[in-house]
């Protein structure tokens, strides 16, 4: 259950990632939920600024995270955000779309996408790959 719940609020939340890349070459930080009734949540964050810095709003969106999981609204949460990362599957440095996701029974995980733009409207994938995650948003049961 907690691994369905994951796939089906990365299966949410990657689209929009993708769309800002085609788009515009670029994306802010943003997030998903699943609440505890079920339902998929876009949810985005600022600080006030036009431009804001990536890690405030990670940090915004981490914190208003762990409150809403303290008071049972959350199953599962989701943080999406670009990043540059070694890619295990070429040894090469890329760019990624990374989804930290987290879930209340003790799952947690960061998936990642790497990807090049080619020119505007041409954005390549390679293969996605995880690695375990930080556990931040719930506390351990």
């Amino acid at each position: 259950m907690p691994k369905d719940e994951l796939d089906s609020l990365m299966n949410a939340v990657l689209p929009f990632a993708q769309k800002m890349l085609s788009e515009h070459a670029e994306f802010l930080p943003y997030g998903g939920v699943v609440t505890t009734k079920g339902e998929i949540i876009s949810i985005g964050a600022t600080d006030g600024h036009e431009h804001p810095p990536s890690q405030n709003l990670i940090d915004i969106m981490t914190e208003s995270f762990q409150a809403k999981a303290r008071n049972d609204e959350y199953r599962a949460t989701a943080i999406v955000f670009d990043v540059s990362v070694v890619d295990p599957n070429t040894t090469h440095k890329s760019d990624a779309i990374q989804i930290n996701l987290d879930h209340v029974e003790n799952m947690s995980v960061s998936v990642f996408l790497p990807y090049k733009i080619e020119s505007k409207g041409n954005v390549t994938y390679g293969e996605m790959f995880t690695q375990k995650g930080d556990s931040k948003i719930f506390a351990p049961r």
